[in-house]
Order: C-alpha cells, then structure tokens, then sequence
C-alpha cells in the first residue's frame, strides 16, 4: 500500500507489518541500551547507575549514617528512574547481598533476604549507605570527566556513566536479559583483574592467552571449586562458553562413622532448596547412603552435615549429590556490553582494552579540567599581586569611587585588569593587606605555575597518563584487594566424584611388553621374609612385568616414555582385572611410537608453580622443568627431554628446589645433590650430567631425599636392606657416588632405592609375575657396604622385576593386610 497524507487530519497510513517492525525495532533498542545490558566502561545498567548516583548526591556515603532505603528508592524513582519502586529496591537490596555481589556496593542495615532465598524486609525498616568501594566508581565525578544528560522530564542532569576507577565489569560480572540477547559475565577477584589490566597497559600487545596467567578463573561470592578446562578458556578467548561450578565438599571423620560437610555452593543456588531437595532424594532411596541430614550453618559460614550410614562410602554419596543436585552446576557465559551506544560482544583482552581507553580519557578529561580551574585561580592571584604591588593606589581608586561598578571600572582600566580580576581585588578582605596574607599569596601563585606546568607535562605524554592509571589502579589493589574465594584446579587436579569413579586403593601393573592393568590392592598377600610369592599375575611368554605402582582409581597418572614424553591417564581409565588377566595394552590409552615405550609412572593431581619434573636418563643426563608445563592433556603427548642418540629416559620424580635427589646405578654406585645445582629449562632443552659412570653401567632410577625414612635398596636377586641417609653423602651433580651394596655377583645388579618408613609394606613382583606383599619393618637397618637379607627365595630363572609400597591402613588389624587367593 502507498503511503497517503492526509494533510487536514495529519494522519499518515502506513502498512501494518512495516509499523510493527519499526516499533520493535525501536522498542528493542530501548530495553537493551536502557534496560537489560550493562555499559562496558562501569559495568552498571542504568537503574544500577541510578541508585549510586542518587545517594552519592544525597552524600549517603560510606562515613556517613544510613538513611532509610524507602527514601533512598523515592528519591530515585522520583528525580531518575520513573519506574516500579520494587524494581528499584531490589536492585537496591541485590548491591548490598554479600552472595550476590562479589564486592558488594551498598552496605545494607536491617534484613536483605539470605542465601536461603529469604526476602528481604520492606523498605520502610530498612536503612543502607554507599559502601567504601564504591567512592572507587564515583570518584572525580565532579570534576568534568564524563558527560551528563537531562532526567527524564529534563529538570536534572544524571551522569551517562560513572568514572569507575576499577573495570567493575569484570569484578562484580553482569547480568541482564534483553530482547534478542543476553549476557553473562561472571565476577573476578579485585587482584586479578587489576594485575591483568597493569599488564595490558605495560604491553599492549598481549595476547589474551597471555593474559590468562593473570586471571585464571572467575571468582564468585560464594566461592566453591571451578574445574578449569578448555570451555572455560575458549570463555575468555570468545567471550562465549561456560564454567564447571561445584560446592566444596569435605569428608570428616566423627566418633560414629563418617560425615559430609558442604562448606559453600555455586553461585546464585538457593541453599535452603538444596537442603531439601537432597532430603527429598534421601526418602526417595536415590541416595539411600544418608543416615542424617542437618543444616548447621550460622553467622560464621555454611555447613551442611550429612551422616553416612555405617559401611556405606562417603564418595558413592558425593558423587550422587553432585549428579542429582545444583551442587554442581555449568554457569554459561556470554560477554556482551554496551559500547558507544549499541551492544557489542567482547573476549578478555577487549574488555579490559576499552575499559583502558575510557580511563585514559576519564584521566585526560580530569587533567583538563584542573588545568582550567588551576589557570583560572592563577588569573585572579595575578590580579590580587598587581593589587598587593600598587596598594596605595587600589585603596585610593576605590575610596574615591561612588559604587561598586565605578570602582570595578576604575581598577580595569587603571591597572588594565580582567573583569574577573577587579571582582576578585574588590571582594578581598582588609585582613588579605596583611605582610603574612600578601606571603601566602604569593606563595601560592608560585604553586600554581608549578601545579600548570606539571598538568600540562601530563597531557603532552601518553606516559605519565598511563603512569597516574596504574598508580591508581595499584592504590585500590592496596586498598580492597583480598584472598580468592573460589578455588580453581585443573581437570586433572579435581576428585573426580561420579558414580563411575570410586575412591579405591590398587595397584597399578605395567609389562615389559606395554600391558597394563589395575588390580585392587587387597588381592596380594602378606608373607613372611624369605617366603615365595603367590603365583598371581598372567604373562603372555617372554613378557615380564616393568612397573609395578599402588594408588587410587581417582588419581592422575602421567607416563613417561623413553623418548622424554609425557601422557595423561586417570587410573580408573585402566579396566579393573584378575591376576590371570593379561590387562589392556598401553597403545589402547596411550598413543606411541613403535620404539617407544613407559619408563616411568607418577601420580599427578596439582600442579603447583613451585615444583619441578626432574628426568634422569639411562646415560646419566639429568634435566628440571617446571611441572607446570605438563599441566595439559594431549593425546600425541608432550615432549619433555631432547635425547642424544642411544639414549633414554630410564625414570622422573618430582620435586621442590630445596630438595636432594638420590640416583643409584645398576652397578650399585649411589649419589645425593641437591636440585638446586641444576637450571630449570624449557621442555625442548636436553639437560646436564647428573652422575659419572662406569664402563656398561647404567642408572637404574632415582628418588627423593627423605631425611626422616630410611633409603630401600633392592637387588633383582631378592636381597634388600635399609640404611640411614647420612650414609651417603652430599656431593656435586656429575660425580661416580659410593657402593651402596657388597658381593655384587651374589645380589645381582641394583633393582631400584625407595624411601620407606617402618610402617610401610612393600609389594614386590617378580619378571614372571609373582607377587606378593612384606611388611618394610622386617627389613633391618644395616650398613651401605653389606649385602643386605634376602627377601624372598626366587626360581633359579626368576628375577625381581619392580616394587611398590603402601602405607599401613589405620583400618588394618595387627599390620596385616587381609589374605586373599587370587586363584579362588
């Protein structure tokens, strides 16, 4: 249809669909601008912005007293926000919640509603003020440095942003729901985000992988434990992905059985439904581990016990909780702000890059503003030094003048004065006439030029702007900053609590020929020194068991292979098995090469910036790498050690720098030095002589120096013995070491050294795959340069392959382990 005027009616038609597109278009545009999204500079929606701004102006600030949240929301509604007053209570109410702001910016006084999801009271009994952190937001708001706009009925000016001294975008996170689209950003801790916006300024071009060195991970009020991983990367390098939130839950161990206590949940969960909903599941039998629930917290903190029935494990519990509950939990994240007027997606590094660059306007609109009251004073200081020189001549001209205009026009043109300035001279008290007043004046005209000169040093540099940036940034770290309260572990790190994966001890079996296996660790028996071991673990012919390792199914094992790589598997990934069972060959988990086979297993669940991989190879090369740098899954695996040719990677431990390694040869020649001696390189270096060696001799392994056990010696003829740490004595890295064991043709060569206390039991399996269990006390204590006692009697073809050791459980009766035939 054409459109038609019609002149005399003023009505204009217009086609139904077109009206309607253009309204919405128009309607959309208002709620996400002035509603749902919030402003990427201060990170407030503009009823947020409203409320602070209201009683700022009404100096309800954080060292003043509170005022009644009913007027506060009246004030408001009445002068900015023209909309429902609930809407604006409790947007008022959410500043003030502990639970739901990160850094709360209302202090509120009376009852606020709860985590229980309590209401609050009505605003009548309620009082609140501005809470100190927020003078951060509205701090130099007088000074010119962002631009007002008229109220909604044009009486009042209301700011369009606040300065924000710090990117509360990112500290307290935002929400809203527009039309079209929404956002979810999540809080960070204070610390994080200003050291990461200090880099971004230091380094403009970092990259934002780079910049999650410095935030690591959002930070919630109620804190519980992120599961970092790559969605929660992809989050920070898209602005689009979700994070892995659960609860903090511990196991305590009370006078009737066990209990769970949960000490915090995810964010933005309703703890007193949780509550039911887990005593719901309890009745239903979905959890029927429950003997008894109580909700124990109070001022001090949550705490949720929960009573495990008697033979019942706690683990089975956790992990159902976590699987029937909002204990655990996505929170899903999608970075979009307003800028410069319209909505805009955003990844890490963009945020805190515009931010920047409001600030850095903020701060040259600051300086400007100085300036221009800093010239204007001089101005009239100027004025009141032509007067203080020529005072005998002002007083006459004004004595002499009828009125205050004549005189005003005199001293113009008398001494060729501004307006401005015969204002001033005029307005100047007797007392100005003084010796010490004329000195003071003068004193400060002189800080004035000093106060303009520096002003204007500032705006010619992009330096010094950047400069008094961090200075302030650095000043409100000092000044709020605190502790995280949401713990972030890798994947890798976590328990991984589901109903797949119990906590369960094993031993964890690997063969020369690459199978592996885990067998629960209460199928081996404990025999008597000297005894033989059960006939238990099935070798295909030719093979030989290599490793042998005792853990739980929830661990992390990293292996590491010949060739200097490392691979991730979690224990429970390994099938359970029999002893007659063969196990799963590694290349089922693990992808290697043809020549490539595991030399070594540790067990893996952190990665602390404080620790180190140390690598010793066949032919003596010791390497340090920090730890961190495995702290990835790849499935190629990740290449630790560059080798010379001929040689391998024979074992690797992990350490700390204040610690001594040990490393024994075949040959029986053993060394201790402290790591310190040795650099920590990148993951593609080679690495340094560790230890001097023999003609056809070879390192076997190496362990830690533990100066409170005593170091386990074991041949692969059977013969061990233990011997106190002083026996071997501290030297450089590189040197021969000393014997550590006689009659070499009797014991055989060296099998490996271990660290064991007399509480330990060792396990102990033979190449054809004979096992069993002995008590570490009833292996003496003996001197380096004797034979040591004979473990175990072995067939005339039979020779130790590898042990393992456990502690003694507290649950174990008179230090034995429960006997069990693998054959039954």
């Amino acid at each position: 249809m054409d459109k038609i005027d019609n002149v005399n009616n003023k009505i204009t038609i217009v086609p139904i669909q077109d009206e309607i597109e253009n309204s919405y278009l128009v309607y959309s545009l208002s709620v996400i601008v002035g509603r749902a999204i919030p402003d990427i500079r201060d990170g407030l929606k503009p009823v947020h912005r409203r409320i602070l701004y209201s009683m700022y102006d009404q100096s309800i600030t954080y060292d003043k007293a509170t005022k009644k949240c009913a007027r506060i929301v009246g004030d408001v509604l009445g002068k900015y926000h023209p909309h429902g007053d609930q809407a604006i209570y409790e947007t008022l109410v959410r500043m003030a919640q502990p639970f739901s702001l990160r850094y709360p910016l209302v202090y509120g006084q009376g009852n606020f509603g709860s985590i229980d999801g309590d209401t609050p009271a009505a605003m009548r009994y309620t009082e609140a003020k501005l809470e100190k952190i927020t003078e951060q937001l509205l701090g130099d708001l007088d000074k010119e440095t962002v631009p007002f706009r008229k109220n909604f009925d044009e009486s009042l000016d209301e700011p369009e942003v606040l300065p924000a001294q710090f990117p509360n975008i990112l500290v307290n996170g935002a929400e809203g729901i527009a039309v079209g689209m929404t956002t979810s950003i999540p809080p960070h801790n204070l610390n994080d985000v200003i050291d990461s916006l200090l880099c971004l300024i230091d380094n403009p071009s970092i990259t934002c992988e780079e910049l999650l060195r410095y935030i690591k991970g959002p930070d919630f009020p109620t804190g519980g434990i992120i599961i970092a991983d790559d969605e929660m990367k992809n989050m920070y390098l898209s602005g689009k992905g979700r994070v892995l939130l659960r609860a903090r839950i511990t196991i305590e161990k009370q006078e009737d059985g066990e209990a769970i206590i949960i000490n915090d949940i995810p964010y933005q969960e309703n703890k007193a439904l949780i509550v039911k909903r887990i005593a719901q599941l309890a009745r239903d039998g979905v959890i029927e581990e429950i003997a008894n629930l109580r909700d124990e917290s109070d001022q001090r903190g949550i705490r949720v016990l929960i009573k495990v029935k008697k033979g019942k494990k706690p683990e089975v519990v956790i992990a159902k909780l976590y699987k029937y509950t909002s204990l655990q939990k996505y929170y899903n994240a999608n970075f979009i702000a307003i800028h410069q007027t319209e909505p805009k997606s955003y990844d890490l590094k963009e945020i805190l890059k515009d931010y920047f660059e409001f600030r850095r306007q903020i701060f040259i609109n600051k300086y400007n503003y100085l300036l221009r009251k800093a010239k204007d004073r001089l101005h009239i200081l100027e004025g009141l030094l032509i007067a203080l020189d020529n005072i005998d001549k002002v007083i006459a001209t004004i004595r002499k003048s009828q009125d205050t205009t004549t005189a005003k026009n005199s001293l113009m043109s008398l001494f060729g004065l501004t307006k401005i300035q015969a204002e001033a001279i005029l307005d100047m008290r007797l007392q100005k006439l003084t010796n010490l007043e004329s000195y003071k004046i003068r004193e400060e005209h002189q800080q004035i030029l000093k106060e303009i000169d520096r002003i204007e040093n500032i705006l010619k540099d992009d330096f010094s702007i950047n400069n008094e940036i961090k200075n302030e940034l650095i000043k409100i770290k000092e000044n709020f900053g605190d502790e995280r309260k949401t713990k972030i572990i890798s994947g890798v790190e976590s328990e991984d609590y589901n109903l797949d994966v119990i906590k369960e001890e094993v031993v964890v079996i690997l063969t020369k020929n690459g199978y592996v296996k885990r067998v629960s660790s209460t199928k081996f028996k404990t025999l008597n020194r000297g005894s033989k071991g059960q006939k238990g673990v099935q070798l295909e012919e030719g093979d030989t068991v290599k490793t042998i390792l005792h853990g739980y199914t929830t661990d992390n094992l990293v292996f590491i292979t010949s060739k200097g790589r490392a691979y991730h598997l979690m224990i429970n990934d390994i099938p359970d098995s029999e002893f007659r069972h063969h196990g799963e060959h590694i290349t089922s988990f693990l992808k290697l090469e043809d020549d490539e086979n595991i030399n070594s297993i540790n067990i893996v669940n952190e990665f602390p910036q404080d620790s180190y991989f140390i690598f010793i190879t066949k032919k003596g090369i010791i390497k340090k790498m920090e730890l961190t740098l495995i702290n990835t899954r790849k499935s190629t695996g990740i290449n630790c050690i560059r080798l010379v040719e001929g040689d391998v990677v024979v074992d690797s431990i992990i350490m700390k720098n204040d610690e001594e390694v040990i490393i024994v040869t075949a040959f029986g020649y053993i060394c201790r030095f402290s790591i310190n001696l040795i650099n920590d390189i990148g993951r593609t270096a080679m690495g340094v002589k560790g230890v001097s060696l023999s003609d056809g001799d070879y390192v076997v392994n190496m362990t830690k120096a533990e100066k409170e056990k005593h170091i386990l010696i074991v041949s692969e003829r059977g013969y061990a013995k233990r011997i106190p740490h002083e026996q071997i004595r501290l030297t450089n890295r590189g040197v021969k070491g000393v014997l550590c064991i006689s009659n070499r043709e009797k014991a055989g060569k060296i099998l490996t050294v271990t660290n064991v206390t007399k509480d330990d039991i060792i396990v102990l399996i033979t190449k054809k795959g004979k096992t069993f269990k002995t008590l570490v006390s009833k292996i003496k204590v003996q001197n380096r340069n004797t034979l040591g006692i004979k473990l175990l009697s072995l067939d005339s073809d039979d020779l130790l392959s590898d042990i393992s050791k456990i502690n003694i459980s507290e649950d174990d009766e008179d230090n034995q382990i429960t006997l069990i035939d693998p054959e039954e």
